[in-house]
């Protein structure tokens, strides 16, 4: 309405007045009210978990992620019940996420701890020295440390084929050196091999 002639708010703008009067009760009022009030709430968490989470949606079944993104979107999400309906899809993500997430950790902590049990049990491990050997299974359990509060599901898999493909196997290349050396003989290279290999378990979950 700005830039009109000036006889034009004279005559014509008094004639929209019953249009300008149902857009306000319409649009702006109800969006006024979406703004400062609950809704506005349910929408930015939802935001939020689309901004957080959405790597993990194509890892859990059901259709709430993609609904939730096209509500977000739809410029008629102030009306209605659109938003309790924003907040169901939320809570049903939430729920499946979460419980996915946990899988995922303890299928990967199951996986190194088999890989621990495998190590500690073959002849060269009991021929280390008990701080050599307690060295080798810090590195299994720091690595099920570190994934313990991971929220991406992708970050889980891909810290475990990590550690599967390439810290286990200088784990044993450690314990083999360790076990072969003479007494007393080790040298600063091989006490230095379980620390890097602890350093890059925490470069993949950083």
């Amino acid at each position: 309405m700005t830039g009109k002639q000036y006889g034009w708010y004279l005559t014509e703008l008094p004639r929209q007045e019953d249009e300008l009067l149902k857009m306000k009760e319409t649009v702006i009022d109800p969006i006024l009210k979406f703004m400062s009030g609950p809704q506005k709430t349910i929408f930015d968490f939802a935001r939020n978990i689309v901004q957080t989470q959405e790597p993990n949606f194509s890892y859990v079944e059901g259709e709430e992620g993609s609904l939730i993104i096209s509500s977000l979107n739809d410029p008629e999400c102030f009306r209605n019940n659109h938003m309790q309906d924003l907040k169901r899809y939320v809570e049903l993500l939430q729920e499946k996420l979460g419980a996915q997430v946990n899988v995922e950790i303890a299928n990967a902590k199951e996986s190194v701890a088999k890989l621990k049990d495998r190590l500690c049990a073959m002849s060269e491990f009991e021929a280390l020295a008990s701080e050599q050997q307690e060295q080798i299974k810090s590195s299994f359990d720091d690595f099920s440390g570190s994934i313990e509060s991971e929220k991406l599901i992708a970050v889980v898999r891909d810290s475990l084929r990590q550690f599967e493909e390439r810290n286990y196997q200088q784990l044993l290349s450690q314990m083999a050196s360790w076990a072969q050396a003479p007494s007393g003989e080790e040298s600063a290279s091989e006490s230095d091999g379980i620390k890097q290999v602890n350093e890059g378990e925490a470069s993949t979950t950083n």
